[in-house]
């Protein structure tokens, strides 16, 4: 039943998001696409699932956009996302981040319905912004990342920004002019971000109208390359840049017209064709990379995703037990036994540094002390019970008996019916 319900997901999104006669070929191809999209999906969320600890807040923002853009609803593995983010930000922070990686935060950040300029006090936005007019700079080097950024830039709302689109217009007449063959991959994401840009309504001045038509004659001459690339069996290349170059090809349409030289259906059922019997595209990264294309979505379509299901998310009440677990060494020099465990009721999405605050209210015994670092939050003491660096004695949480929470206190998010465990304990 949840296949079928998914499978009307898609097929709603065929429907509403592209006419899909437009898009790419016949009703039967349009079928094997939408089956495609939902096997994949299916296929990431298990793996996030299964994985979700280990995996890169960056990836899991990648894989976020995947989805959402397919039409799967986040509603089990948003908290869990965010907090990842939140969590990879903090540790690093935002300032050491590579732009291509803030970019792919961006894009994450708007898969589940927050603000990237207000994300748990960093504007993500801002820093990309800063970080674009810094080009080229160490780990930020290649037009592949600036071009991602510029993406990233227009679907936060940046439009006919010259100062953001000029040097990959100078970087794309000069690959133009070249006998050298160029990165299919790079020229596909540049022409994305300037489709996105320069898409939609000219601007009045006569600057900018000019500007306009430089622009539109440089994805005109880049999608006449990128159409000419696809080979016998439909294919441009391996399946990541089929689906990339496709997605150029698409998101230009408007701009520079049909292609003569391209097949939208033959690119379509290549990418059906390569796809393995467990639903994904050999490894996580690729699947992520293909998916959206199968029901024809591309990056900018980011910015019409409808965002009530984290509204919705945020009024449901869940239930949680809080609970302490010290040593037996240290509970003989308690006054008193250490309080029995809690079940709270609040808000899906509450942090444990919260929820720890709601138990201190219910039972004075779980008050604590904490500590500010660059993770955030470090618990220093519950139950008057401190953390002894020279005993490598330290306050830790858990998600379950045997698996430590993925982030700290101000990033963990728990899910209805867990447990959130505090474990005095040698580190």
């Amino acid at each position: 039943m949840k296949h079928f319900a998914t499978l009307a997901v898609i097929l709603a999104v065929f429907s509403q998001s592209c006419d899909v006669d437009a898009f790419c070929g016949d009703r039967v191809l349009s079928g094997k696409l939408a089956r495609a999209s939902v096997r994949a999906g299916e296929w990431v969320q298990d793996n996030l699932r299964r994985n979700l600890v280990t995996t890169d807040g960056h990836v899991l923002a990648s894989a976020a956009q995947a989805l959402r853009l397919v039409g799967f609803s986040l509603n089990e593995t948003a908290d869990d996302i965010e907090a990842r983010m939140q969590s990879e930000i903090t540790t690093a922070g935002l300032k050491t981040i590579p732009m291509g990686r803030v970019a792919q935060y961006i894009h994450g950040v708007f898969s589940i319905c927050a603000d990237p300029r207000a994300f748990h006090e960093h504007n993500l936005v801002k820093e990309l912004k800063l970080g674009t007019s810094r080009f080229p700079e160490q780990n930020f080097d290649h037009f592949f990342q600036y071009s991602t950024a510029v993406l990233a830039l227009c679907v936060s709302g940046y439009t006919h920004a010259s100062f953001l689109t000029r040097p990959l217009v100078n970087q794309m007449l000069t690959w133009s002019k070249s006998k050298k063959s160029y990165n299919a991959d790079t020229v596909a994401v540049a022409t994305m971000a300037l489709s996105c840009m320069y898409g939609g309504r000219r601007s009045g001045s006569v600057k900018d109208r000019e500007n306009h038509r430089r622009v539109r004659a440089v994805i005109k001459k880049a999608t006449k390359w990128l159409a000419k690339q696809q080979r016998r069996d439909g294919s441009s290349g391996d399946g990541v840049t089929t689906a990339l170059v496709s997605q150029a090809l698409l998101s230009a349409e408007s701009i520079a017209g049909s292609f003569k030289k391209w097949e939208c259906a033959a690119s379509l059922r290549y990418l059906v064709q390569q796809q393995q019997s467990d639903g994904s595209y050999g490894d996580l990264m690729s699947t992520i990379q293909i998916m959206p294309v199968l029901v024809g979505a591309i990056p900018a379509d980011l910015r019409s995703l409808k965002c009530q299901e984290k509204s919705e998310r945020s009024q449901e009440l869940i239930q949680v037990c809080v609970q302490l677990q010290i040593p037996q060494s240290a509970i003989n020099h308690l006054s008193s036994p250490p309080p029995p465990p809690l079940y709270l009721n609040f808000t899906s999405g509450t942090n444990a540094h919260k929820i720890l605050r709601l138990a201190a209210q219910h039972d004075q015994r779980y008050a604590f002390t904490t500590r500010k670092s660059s993770y955030g939050h470090m618990i220093t003491s519950i139950y008057g019970l401190e953390e002894r660096p020279e005993k490598k004695m330290h306050w830790m949480l858990f998600a379950t008996q045997d698996k430590m929470a993925s982030t700290g206190i101000d990033g963990y998010r728990p899910q209805h019916g867990s447990c959130v465990i505090f474990k005095y304990m040698n580190v």
